[in-house]
């Protein structure tokens, strides 16, 4: 299974959606409705299926330091880019 689909079936479940639902360009924020703490839980979900040691900050942009926007447009098909990289290394 590709990162991207493992990726999308963690979103999933962290956020209580159907993977069905759930595409490469699904903004986490405004199109999953994923709020703070889920963030939270996604970055330690994807860090525990994956078995890479994630960085809340690799995977989700600082809002004080880059502004909200940034974050509103992270999408799962990014974190499935930042994921392969770590794998690659």
């Amino acid at each position: 299974m590709s990162t991207l689909e493992r990726t999308k079936q963690v979103v999933a479940e962290c956020l209580g959606e159907d993977v069905g639902e759930i595409r490469a360009e699904s903004r986490l924020v405004p199109d999953l409705g994923a709020q703070s703490m889920e963030l939270l839980e996604l970055a330690f979900l994807l860090e525990r299926e994956f078995g890479v040691p994630l960085e809340v900050d690799e995977l989700i942009p600082d809002v004080r330091e880059h502004g909200r926007a940034l974050l509103e447009r992270l999408t799962v098909a990014d974190i499935a880019a930042v994921l392969d990289a770590k794998l690659a290394h």
